[in-house]
């Protein structure tokens, strides 16, 4: 079963007729319809962006936000075309008055509870350092795992240990927000050497990692790097273990 992953939001350019802008949006497309990962901070944005990638908003199955800032879920808008009710993973409780928005919109809520939750062959973990609440998405592979991030506001370093610890699988590519731009540089040495340590095939820094940052990755990692932008997309072939899903390391 082939899996493909679309940069459906981010703040840099990459396919000529996307529209880049402040956020993140990824989608994960297979025989059932679509996944997504944050939805970016405009619904004609994302809108845009996904109908040029041959999305389809009737086509959503499920949405999972990192966390609930407003450039990962300013997009929000653009599920009212769905036309029935989409489910909603949250890192975080919110008000019942949010929720209740979010009903009248067709959304149904669940709270992702602080060990995580497996959906089929992905796994949400939410992340208990740092703030705002945030949670990662695990994807089974055909070369190992996906690893999902939004911002990584608790440190990207930090994801890579608790995935790794968990799952002890290969890391066929790394792709989100590392945080960066709004962290010490110096910062930036301990991620580089846990990558050269860790069996990370593929690393493909975007939205809020900052360009400097985005540079030394490509200099450090030439035959792992990706250079990514709105628009761009990867092919990964889903291999499921005849007993279900990803399994944890025990």
């Amino acid at each position: 079963m082939t899996k493909e992953i679309y940069l459906i939001c981010d703040n840099r350019p990459y396919r000529e007729g996307m529209i880049p802008s402040w956020g993140l949006s990824v989608g994960i497309r297979d025989e059932k319809g679509w996944t997504l990962f944050d939805m970016g901070d405009d619904p004609g944005t994302f809108l845009h962006n996904f109908a040029a990638l041959g999305g389809d908003i009737r086509e959503v199955r499920q949405v999972i936000f990192s966390h609930l800032h407003h450039d990962h879920t300013g997009g929000l808008g653009a599920l009212a075309g769905a036309e029935r009710a989409i489910p909603v993973y949250l890192p975080e409780m919110i008000s019942d008055g949010e929720e209740a928005s979010l009903a009248k919109q067709g959304l149904m809520v669940h709270h992702v509870p602080p060990g995580g939750i497996r959906l089929e062959d992905m796994w949400l973990l939410p992340q208990s350092q740092g703030s705002p609440p945030e949670q990662l998405l695990v994807l089974e592979s055909g070369g190992g795992i996906v690893l999902l991030t939004g911002c990584a506001h608790f440190g990207i370093e930090n994801a890579l240990k608790t995935v790794w610890e968990r799952f002890r699988r290969p890391f066929e590519l790394v792709l989100g927000g590392f945080h960066f731009a709004f962290r010490p540089f110096s910062d930036l040495k301990k991620t580089l050497d846990l990558v050269q340590t860790l069996p990370v095939k593929g690393i493909a820094p975007c939205h809020c990692t900052g360009d400097k940052a985005i540079e030394t990755f490509a200099r450090i990692f030439p035959d792992r790097f990706f250079r990514v932008g709105t628009g761009w997309e990867y092919d990964i072939r889903a291999s499921l273990p005849s007993k279900g899903g990803l399994s944890e390391r025990v």
